[in-house]
C-alpha cells in the first residue's frame, strides 16, 4: 500500500499549542480514513499519545534517515509541518508530491529545537531564528507541490511574504474536537444567583494582550459586580499581569491546565474575551464557539473568518469598542445566549474528519497528476 508520510516538528500533546494539537488531530482522523500513512518524529523527543490511534511511527535522527525511509518505502506523498529543503528536493527528483502546511504568518514553521532553546533561555524567545527560518520557509513554499494554509488570511500572507504562486495555495481549516466538548456538561453560565465568569485563554505573552482584558474587566466590574475573570495559560508575563490584577479575588490566574480542565472552565463561562494582535486561525475562539460561549475579539488576522457575522460573535476595531461589546453582552443575557447558540451551530461545519477528507482529496488529486 502506498504511504502518505506526515512529518511532525513537535510530536507531543502540549497543554497549549494549537498548531501541534491540530496537526495531531488531523493525523488521527486521516488514519481512520486511510491506513496507508506513517508519522515521522524528530529523534529523541517524547512521542504523542499514539494509544488513541495506532499510527505507524518512526523517529529519525537526521535528514539522511528521513530520506532513506522515503526511498525504502512506497511513499506517494510527504505532508510536512516543517520546511525540510533536502527532503523536498529529494522528493521532487523522485516524483513524490510534497505539501507544506503553514500555521503562522511570519515564523512558521519554527523547529522544535529553536522553540525549546528559546524557552530554556539559551536564546531570545522573540525572534526564534526569524531571518533564517523565514528564508527556509520561503524556499520550501516555492518548491513544494502545494501549500496548505489553515485560513484565507494565512494563505494571502504566504503569497505576499513568500512570493508563492497563489494557484499553489489551498485553504484547509482546522477542525474541532466535538466529542471532547460534549463530554463536559454545560452549566447555567450565570443565572441570577451565580457569578458570571469571563474567560481568557492563551499564552501570557506580549502579542496576546491579556493586559487589555484585565483593563476591560476592571471597567466592567464597576457596573457588573457579579462577574469574575478566569485567565488560563502561562508565559513570561505571568508576574507582570498578576501585579496588574492587584491581587483581586475576582481575577483568577489558573496557569497551564489540561485540555479537559480548560474545556471545563470554558464550557462554564459566560463569555470569552480575546485581545490577541494576530491570529492565523484561533483555536481558542473556535472551541469557545463550539461550547456555545459568545466571544468578543479584535478584528485581526483570521478571526473574521470564524466570526463571520455579529450574530456569531462581536468584533472590535479598538479598545473602546472591545469594552462596549463586552458590556453589551453582560447587559443582554438573551443576546449573549443567542450569539452562543448561533456560534455553536456554525462550528458543526468544523470537524477533523472533514479536514482529513480534504487533505486526502488534495493528495489524491495531486498524486494523480492533475495538480502540480
Amino acid at each position: 500500500m502506498a504511504t502518505v508520510l506526515f512529518i511532525v516538528s513537535k510530536p507531543f500533546n502540549p497543554v497549549h499549542g494549537g498548531g501541534i494539537i491540530a496537526f495531531w488531530e488531523t493525523m488521527k482522523a486521516f488514519y481512520k480514513q486511510n491506513r496507508g500513512m506513517a508519522v515521522a518524529f524528530p529523534a529523541g523527543l517524547k512521542r504523542a499519545d499514539d494509544t488513541v490511534a495506532p499510527i505507524p511511527t518512526f523517529e529519525y535522527g537526521s535528514m539522511e534517515d528521513l530520506v532513506a525511509f522515503i526511498g525504502n518505502n512506497d511513499v506517494k506523498a510527504v505532508y510536512s509541518l516543517q520546511s525540510l529543503i533536502p527532503v523536498i528536493e529529494y522528493c521532487r527528483q523522485e516524483g513524490i508530491c510534497t505539501f507544506l502546511e503553514l500555521r503562522h504568518p511570519s515564523l512558521s514553521p519554527v523547529s522544535y529545537y529553536q522553540y525549546l532553546l528559546g524557552r530554556l533561555g539559551a536564546m531570545p524567545t522573540a525572534p526564534l531564528g526569524e531571518v533564517s527560518n523565514l528564508k527556509r520557509t520561503k524556499a520550501a513554499a516555492k518548491a513544494v507541490n502545494r501549500v496548505v494554509a489553515i485560513s484565507k488570511y494565512l494563505g494571502e500572507q504566504a503569497v505576499r511574504q513568500f512570493s508563492v504562486d497563489a494557484s499553489k495555495v489551498i485553504v484547509i481549516r482546522n477542525g474541532i474536537s466535538h466529542d471532547e466538548v460534549a463530554r463536559i456538561a454545560p452549566s447555567d453560565k450565570g443565572g441570577t444567583d451565580i457569578k458570571r465568569r469571563i474567560i481568557c485563554i492563551g499564552r501570557l505573552e506580549k502579542d496576546k494582550r491579556v493586559d487589555r482584558i484585565i483593563i476591560t474587566f476592571k471597567r466592567l466590574q464597576a457596573d457588573f459586580p457579579d462577574i469574575g475573570l478566569d485567565i488560563v495559560g502561562a508565559g513570561t508575563l505571568m508576574q507582570q499581569l498578576q501585579a496588574m490584577a492587584g491581587g483581586r479575588e475576582d481575577i483568577v490566574f489558573h496557569g497551564s491546565q489540561t485540555r479537559e480542565q480548560t474545556l471545563r472552565l470554558l464550557r462554564h463561562s459566560y463569555m470569552l474575551l480575546h485581545a490577541s494582535e494576530r491570529e492565523s486561525f484561533c483555536n481558542v475562539i473556535a472551541e469557545a464557539m463550539c461550547c456555545g460561549v459568545p466571544c468578543v475579539a479584535f478584528r485581526v488576522g483570521a478571526i473574521p473568518e470564524l466570526i463571520k457575522t455579529k450574530d456569531m460573535g462581536l468584533l472590535a476595531e479598538n479598545t473602546t469598542e472591545f469594552y462596549q461589546h463586552a458590556k453589551c453582552l453582560l447587559e443582554n443575557r438573551e443576546l449573549a445566549s443567542s450569539i452562543g447558540n448561533n456560534a455553536c451551530r456554525e462550528m458543526t461545519n468544523y470537524t477533523w474528519d472533514k479536514r482529513a477528507g480534504q487533505i486526502q482529496a488534495l493528495i489524491d488529486e495531486s498524486t494523480q497528476g492533475t495538480v502540480g
